[in-house]
């Protein structure tokens, strides 16, 4: 991969990273308030399985902002 195409990608990896930022935190904070409405079971099961979703996708981003910026860096 050449540099400038190499530079290319990690634009496209920043930007992907961070338009999948901006309904992470969304849903974070929509679980923040749905945390403090009450309790109920079910929204309890719902709750847990949102922020274990929103975990999972907030662990990809990080690793693909870290990867775009090893590759703008040129560590590849």
């Amino acid at each position: 991969m050449t540099k400038e195409s190499s530079g290319e990608f990690a634009e496209v990896l920043r930007q992907i990273s961070h338009d999948l930022n901006n309904p992470i935190a969304a849903l974070t904070m929509d679980l923040y308030l749905l945390r403090r409405a009450g309790e109920d079971a079910d929204r309890e099961a719902t709750i847990a399985n949102l922020e274990r979703a929103t975990s999972d996708l907030r662990d990809i981003v990080d690793d693909l902002e870290r990867r775009a910026v090893a590759l703008s860096s040129g560590g590849g």
